[in-house]
C-alpha cells in the first residue's frame, strides 16, 4: 500500500513522445513533495506501530523502557513493589501479648496499600537527565494500568 514509486508511475503513465529528459525532470520536481510526504508518512506509521506494540504488562514495559533509554545493554528492569503486613505493638493496658525480639521497622510506603505496586530499577551507569526522567515517567504513565503506582529507584 505504501510502496508507490512516483517516478516510475510518471514514466509509465506518459506516452512515449512526452518521455523527454526535460519534461521528465519537470514532472519529477512536481512529484518530489509527494516523495517527502510519503517518507514522513512511513516514518509516522512505523513509530505508531512500535508504540502500539507496548502495553501495561511488566515484560512489555521493560522492553519499552530499554528500547528508549538503554537499547544496547538493556539494564532497566521492573520488580514487584515492597509490601509487608502491618505489625501492631499494643499498649500495656490493652492486655495483649507483646513479642518484639525480631521486629523490623520499615518505611510507611513498604506496608500494604500504602506504597507502590512496582519498582523500576535503573542502574547508575545509565545517565538520565531531568528531562529524560520526566520522559520516562510520562512513558510509564502512558502504558501502565491506571490503578498501578510505581517508584523509580537508582541502583
Amino acid at each position: 500500500m505504501f510502496n508507490v514509486d512516483f517516478k516510475k508511475l510518471i514514466i509509465d503513465s506518459l506516452r512515449s513522445r512526452y518521455r523527454k529528459v526535460g519534461f521528465l525532470k519537470a514532472l519529477e520536481a512536481f512529484v518530489s513533495p509527494l516523495e517527502s510526504t510519503k517518507k514522513s508518512l512511513i516514518e509516522f506509521r512505523s513509530a505508531n506501530l512500535r508504540d502500539l506494540s507496548y502495553n501495561g504488562q511488566v515484560i512489555s514495559l521493560e522492553k519499552m523502557l530499554n528500547d528508549y533509554f538503554d537499547p544496547k545493554d538493556r539494564r532497566i528492569y521492573i520488580q514487584d513493589g515492597t509490601t509487608r503486613d502491618n505489625v501492631y505493638v499494643h499498649k500495656l493496658d490493652e492486655q495483649e501479648p507483646l513479642f518484639v525480639s525480631d521486629l523490623f521497622i520499615h518505611k510507611d510506603v513498604e506496608y500494604n496499600d500504602s506504597g507502590e505496586d512496582f519498582i523500576i530499577v535503573i542502574t547508575n551507569a545509565i545517565f538520565l537527565t531531568q528531562q529524560k526522567l520526566i520522559e520516562l515517567k510520562a512513558l510509564v504513565n502512558r502504558y501502565k494500568l491506571v490503578s498501578m503506582r510505581f517508584k523509580i529507584v537508582r541502583e
